[in-house]
């Protein structure tokens, strides 16, 4: 049985349980049957009520879809949330099975939300009720074979793809996180020779993506990782080369930044952006160069 109050350790997540007309522990005192969780992949109709003494604070929309997809909707599946304050709901809803009632508090980030969403200013709370009205289908991903695995890590990852698109970075980003979670314990064993190639390709086009979207978020030394993961195995990806080489140069490692940037251009001489990259390395070289000078005239004039 789920305990009647939860907090999550860092505080943004808390669910009391509330007296339901049936009662779930029914039958035995054993943990619940796997049947009717909200687990990975089930899907889970809810009735959401807001508290009248606690109203959505003002600047949060919750009719727009980056806000929450789910709570207007009234239906969630689990392990397919694609906004800060769904994860957070998906959180409260584990382990729990229809008819469960509960009191949820929601604390979101507020660097995590759409840009409108941030006139709610800091320490956002949402205050609801939900009651899990059904649950469908659903199984923990441990239990998923390898060809399931595969299938939901590169449908994760197209999501993610949609939504950096769309610029919703941090969003993407976890979609990312969740199609490697998936793929780092698909073993080769017992895969044939097309399988293990297509999830070779699967990891390698993640990181590849998780360098993108890790760079635009100014997360230089994450994205020089991921694309360094990348290059490993296929030294002329183009695009890694760039964005390691975009990471070196915002990190001032000047002669890392170069050798990428100029092989980018050997790959790709009408590569516009690493041109642009290699033009600003050179600019900065020049300012070193003349620092430099500058400095070793006074010193010697002394």
């Amino acid at each position: 049985m789920s305990p009647i109050h939860w907090r999550s350790s860092d505080g943004a997540v808390e669910r009391t349980l509330l007296p339901a007309e049936t009662d779930r522990s029914a039958g035995g005192d054993g943990p619940p049957e796997p049947a009717g969780l909200c687990q990975p992949g089930a899907r889970c109709r809810l009735l959401v009520e807001t508290e009248p003494d606690c109203p959505p604070p003002a600047g949060l929309d919750l009719s727009d879809p980056a806000v929450t997809a789910w709570l207007p909707a009234g239906a969630a599946t689990i392990g397919e949330a694609d906004t800060e304050l769904d994860r957070l709901l998906e959180r409260c809803l584990r382990s729990l099975r229809p008819a469960d009632r509960c009191r949820v508090v929601l604390r979101p980030r507020t660097d995590r939300l759409p840009a409108a969403a941030r006139a709610a200013g800091e320490g956002v709370v949402l205050t609801l009720r939900l009651t899990v009205l059904e649950v469908e289908g659903g199984r923990p991903d441990a239990r998923l074979s390898q060809s399931e695995r595969l299938a939901v890590a590169e449908a994760s990852r197209l999501r993610g793809n949609e939504l950096f698109a769309a610029g919703r970075d941090v969003d993407a980003l976890y979609r990312y996180r969740r199609a490697l979670a998936l793929l780092v314990y698909i073993l080769p064993e017992g895969l044939s020779e097309a399988e293990r190639a297509a999830v070779a390709s699967a990891r390698l086009a993640c990181r590849a993506n998780l360098s993108a979207v890790l760079l635009r978020r100014g997360r230089h030394e994450a994205a020089r990782a991921a694309a360094s993961r990348v290059l490993i195995e296929q030294p002329n990806h183009v695009r890694c080369l760039y964005r390691r080489g975009a990471a070196n140069l915002a990190l001032q490692d000047h002669e890392d930044a170069e050798r990428d940037l100029r092989r980018v251009l050997e790959l790709d001489p009408g590569n516009a952006a690493a041109a642009r990259q290699m033009a600003l390395l050179d600019k900065r070289k020049r300012d070193v160069d003349q620092h430099t000078a500058n400095f070793m005239t006074k010193y010697f004039q002394q």
